[in-house]
C-alpha cells in the first residue's frame, strides 16, 4: 500500500453519512485535495483532531478512486482565538479565499506555501495589523490566479507613472498616466500606487515594521476587492465581516 505524505491547511469540512466527513486540504506541492475521513466526527477518533478547519496538519494518505483516505496524521498547528476573537473573521476570510482561488489538483508552489504558512502564523502575533496582512495576502492571491496587474508603467505609453496622481483601468488591470487617460479610469493617488507596489513584493517577516494609515488601507481594499471580483468565480461570504460590503 503506497502512502502519500502531505503537509497542508484544512480549508473546510462537510458531513458525510453519520460519523464521517469530507475535508478539503490545500497541500504543499500537490494542491487542493478532498479527503474522506472515516468516523472523524467522533471526538475519540484519531482523525478528529487532524480534520478541524483552520488547522495546519501533516497526513499520510491512501489514494482511492474518488477520495484520499487518512491513514494517520499529526496536528502541526491550530490557532487559539480566546485572546483575540476578531481573528476568527480574518482567518475565515483567509481560508475561504484560498478555497475559492484554487481548484483541486492546482499545483501549489513551495514558495507560495511558505508564504501562506508565514501569514497563518502572523494571526497569533498580538500587535500585528490584520488588515495589512489581508491586503498583502489578497495581492499575492491575485498574482497566483493569473491577475497580472501593473502599478508602475502606463499601459499605453509604457512610461513610468509620475506626479501625485495617476489612474487605474480595471478592464486592463493596469495603471494609466495622466497624459494617456481615457476618462474611464479610476483616479488613484500615486502614494497608494506606490504602497500597493511595495505590498505586492514585501517579505512577510517585515510586516511589523510597515505603517499604512487606515484611510489608505481602506482605499487599497476597494481596489483589491474589484480585482478579486474580476478574477474569482465568486467572492468569499466572509468579506462582509471585514467591511467589504
Amino acid at each position: 500500500m503506497e502512502l502519500i505524505n502531505v503537509k497542508g491547511f484544512v480549508l473546510k469540512e462537510q458531513t458525510y453519512k453519520e460519523n464521517d466527513k469530507i475535508v478539503w486540504i490545500l497541500c504543499e506541492n500537490i494542491g487542493k485535495i478532498s479527503v474522506l475521513a472515516k468516523n472523524a466526527k467522533k471526538s475519540t477518533n484519531s482523525s478528529f483532531v487532524v480534520t478541524q478547519p483552520f488547522s495546519l496538519v501533516q497526513l499520510n494518505l491512501k489514494k482511492g478512486k474518488s477520495f484520499h483516505y487518512i491513514f494517520d496524521g499529526t496536528l502541526i498547528k491550530n490557532l487559539d482565538f480566546i485572546g483575540c476573537r476578531d481573528s476568527i473573521f480574518y482567518l475565515t476570510y483567509f481560508f475561504e479565499l484560498l478555497d475559492i482561488a484554487f481548484s483541486e489538483k492546482d499545483i501549489i508552489d513551495r514558495n507560495f506555501f511558505k508564504f501562506l504558512l508565514n501569514i497563518f502564523l502572523m494571526f497569533e502575533v498580538p500587535e500585528i495589523n490584520k488588515n495589512l496582512i489581508m491586503r498583502i495576502f489578497e495581492l499575492r492571491i491575485l498574482r497566483e490566479v493569473g491577475c497580472n496587474f501593473e502599478f508602475e508603467y502606463c499601459y499605453y505609453c509604457s512610461n513610468r507613472v509620475k506626479g501625485s496622481v495617476s489612474y487605474f483601468d480595471f478592464s486592463l488591470q493596469n495603471v494609466v498616466c495622466v497624459s494617456c487617460r481615457k476618462l474611464k479610469e479610476f483616479k488613484v493617488e500615486n502614494r497608494i500606487i506606490n504602497i500597493m507596489r511595495f505590498l505586492g513584493t514585501v517579505n512577510v517577516s517585515s510586516i511589523l515594521k510597515i505603517k499604512v494609515s487606515d484611510e489608505d488601507m481602506d482605499f487599497i481594499f476597494k481596489i483589491n476587492k474589484v480585482l478579486l471580483e474580476q478574477n474569482l468565480v465568486k467572492m468569499p461570504n466572509s468579506i462582509k465581516f471585514l467591511g467589504g460590503y
